[in-house]
């Protein structure tokens, strides 16, 4: 072979080790980049994330993929030294923006009895099980979270050796960062005791007790500059209620006078949400509560005593009142036993549950439901008297449909479900339920169109010995009509019932056992479902079934 023949053949090989070199360095780098991908490609979506024996676990809709993601041992191994502890836990908290990454609290439990202290911190972790961070610098007595309206923050209630401050977690990037300078109290614990959210997120309305506990401030913080304002100061509590429907408004209630919770006197105040236009609204009145904007935000309705009302109940002591905003207009009901009043949609009527209780004790107390026009406030009962009402809630799209629940005793199980038509006063039974059967829970799925009510029954058998059941109704919310029905044995309870789509609930299901002490009941066996309102079929979402579903969130888009 030539010379000339050799090279070429040479080069050519050459050639094709360097083209399969550069071939395999892009084969390698594409592996490399696709395990990233894998890494971080998996998301907090459809998913539910639950506390079980302390360590956290989240498990698919489809129940088929339940994973541990941290545990306790893996956030021991962050610290240097070894902590002295009787009990630890972590609950899961919440996501962030992008759904990969979780926020978690650690608590930890030191001594026991009247000696007992709790311990928090902060920490988040990747969805891929990786980079566990601790975002508090020191453990807190107190670390109580609050979410902002537009789901972009949490800011906790941090407290600790007598001195508090406002923390805010971002959930876009996880900075954690304490936006308010610390407060203190030498009396107690308690340094900042309620926090809200602006209705745009922009700011926190909290309230602050100062040294000597006597004195309370209601402040307001910007987020951004962390520019704080003192809306209202030196008074003896300051209790936050909730916006006006335009987010606006802020109510709330200033004590200025009493010690004990049965004398106390408080005037119903508003603010808005920009700190100004601080208002007074009424007088003086005793343990006003149950604070209600009207949906054009022009009013607000209140209950209140017109005498201090300690557990001696005051007969015809309970007051229904109106005032209007602008006009700082007054108006309320004459007294009665008991009286809970909802605004109808157009703002000028109240819906009320009033109950009136009999001087003898051998007289049934008579309750009923009564429509209010806020010019007169004359009540004008509109239902046959029942001897209780207890729940009274609006249909979220029909407000023309008030559902309630009544029962044949006196303050005992409600076992009939109703609705009343309030344009032409008709009233329709829905369900009626054994004497020892109690409608306990009822909740809407976010589309309205259907809705559940648990059902309790407490029989006693043979022996005298209590009997527990436990049963879930769905309903059609425009025909009333039963969808589905799921009931659990004897001895056993639901618990964590909540709709996570319009067609979709979770639940858990755990055994009722007497005679245990807690930290037993805490471990005791319990399953968590998810249930299809439209073909009813039910998934066990975890095969880890015993333990305590402690903080269980949903994450899903």
């Amino acid at each position: 072979m030539k010379k000339s023949q050799r090279s070429i053949i040479n080069r050519g090989i050459l050639k094709k080790k360097k083209i399969f070199s550069i071939l395999s360095i892009l084969l390698l780098i594409s592996i490399l980049l696709s395990s990233c991908i894998i890494k971080q490609s998996y998301k907090f979506t459809d998913v539910i994330i639950y506390s079980l024996k302390g360590d956290i676990h989240y498990v698919d809709f489809d129940g088929k993929k339940d994973r541990l993601l941290v545990s306790k041992d893996d956030v021991l191994k962050l610290y240097n030294k070894k902590e002295e502890f009787n009990e630890l836990r972590l609950h899961p908290l919440c996501v962030s923006s992008d759904k990969h990454k979780l926020f978690f609290t650690k608590m930890i439990v030191q001594g026991s009895g009247t000696e007992r202290k709790d311990y928090y911190e902060l920490f988040s972790i990747d969805s891929n099980r990786n980079n566990i961070k601790k975002l508090t610098d020191e453990e807190f007595e107190v670390l109580k979270p609050y979410y902002s309206q537009d789901k972009n923050y949490v800011a906790f209630i941090a407290l600790n050796k007598q001195k508090g401050a406002i923390f805010i977690l971002q959930l876009s990037d996880g900075t954690f960062k304490r936006v308010t300078p610390w407060y203190y109290n030498t009396k107690s614990l308690d340094s900042i005791t309620d926090i809200v959210f602006s209705q745009d997120s922009k700011k926190i309305f909290f309230v602050v007790i100062n040294k000597n506990e006597n004195s309370y401030d209601l402040n307001m913080i910007d987020i951004n500059n962390e520019k704080i304002e003192t809306i209202a100061s030196d008074v003896k509590d300051i209790t936050i209620y909730e916006w006006s429907y335009d987010g606006k408004m802020l109510a709330f209630t200033i004590k200025v006078s009493g010690w004990e919770w049965y004398d106390s006197k408080q005037k119903l105040c508003i603010v808005e949400n920009e700190g100004s236009n601080f208002k007074i609204l009424t007088e003086a009145l005793y343990q006003i509560s149950s604070v209600k904007w009207s949906n054009d935000s022009s009013k607000i309705l209140f209950n209140h005593y017109g005498k201090p009302e300690t557990w001696e109940s005051i007969s015809k002591n309970s007051f229904l009142s109106v005032v209007d905003i602008k006009e700082a207009d007054f108006k309320e009901t004459i007294g009665y036993d008991i009286i809970d009043g909802y605004w109808t949609s157009d703002n000028s009527k109240v819906v009320a549950k009033i109950g009136e209780d009999n001087p003898s004790e051998l007289d049934i107390p008579k309750y009923a439901i009564y429509i209010i026009d806020i010019e007169s406030m004359n009540p004008i009962r509109i239902t046959p008297y029942y001897p209780y009402i207890d729940k009274l809630i609006f249909h979220p799209e029909d407000k023309d449909k008030v559902i309630f629940t009544s029962g044949p005793f006196p303050y005992a199980n409600t076992n009939k479900l109703e609705i009343l038509n309030l344009k032409d006063k008709t009233i329709k039974t829905v369900e009626v339920f054994d004497k020892d059967q109690e409608i306990t829970d009822i909740s809407f799925s976010p589309d309205s169109k259907n809705y559940f009510i648990r059902v309790r029954r407490n029989k006693f058998d043979n022996s005298s010995n209590i009997e527990i059941s436990v049963s879930l109704f769905i309903y059609n919310s425009n025909t009333n009509t039963t969808l589905r029905k799921f009931e659990t044995d004897v001895n056993e309870e639901f618990g964590g019932i909540k709709w996570i789509s319009n067609n979709e609930i979770i639940f858990n299901k755990y055994s009722i056992v007497s005679g245990i002490t807690a930290m037993e009941e805490y471990f005791q066996d319990i399953y968590l479902y998810r249930f299809n309102v439209s073909n009813g079929e039910i998934f066990e979402l975890t095969f880890r079934n015993v333990g305590s579903f402690d903080n269980l969130i949903v994450a899903s888009d």
